[in-house]
């Protein structure tokens, strides 16, 4: 959501929340244990109040009903995608960035049924496993054939 659609809102006006500096927004009252910096924000400001994550105006909602009904409005439920983002991801046409709608939801399905069943899962932790202990068992190898000192807890560490 842009600052031009927020000022655009019906009410005609932004929510309340506190100024921030230019650049960098509310990031300095944030950056010490956010959760609490955002239920202060909260009390003083209301259940919708607007932060600035450095120049990026973001809306905190913290009712639960007010939550449950912005996120069954499609304006509202989707996902904000900066430049950057936006090119990494190919234009949102990736699970983690697409926009709400029917391409969203058949990649979901797709994640659902073809990425995140249990067997599947299987496979990839056995796969991963079996490279890392392959590529401990190397490095062992290697240390010992050059006759150096080996930390097993440092190899085993970043394995």
């Amino acid at each position: 959501m842009t600052e031009q659609s927020l000022s655009k809102s019906p009410a005609g006006r932004t929510p309340p929340g506190p100024r921030g500096l230019p650049p960098f927004g509310s990031l300095f009252s944030l950056r010490h244990s956010p959760h609490l910096a955002i239920h202060q924000i909260a009390k003083q400001y209301g259940d919708v109040c607007l932060v600035r994550l450095g120049n990026v105006p973001t809306v905190i909602i913290s009712h639960p009903d007010l939550l449950r009904e912005a996120f069954t409005s499609a304006e509202l439920s989707d996902r904000w995608v900066g430049q950057i983002m936006g090119i990494l991801s190919h234009h949102g046409k990736d699970l983690a960035m697409a926009p709400n709608g029917e391409h969203w939801r058949q990649l979901q399905r797709f994640a659902n049924r073809e990425l995140l069943r249990l067997r599947r899962l299987q496979q990839i932790r056995e796969q991963h496993v079996v490279e890392v202990v392959n590529k401990l068992v190397e490095t062992i190898g290697e240390k010992a054939d050059a006759g150096q000192l080996i930390e097993p807890m440092d190899l085993l560490s970043r394995s």
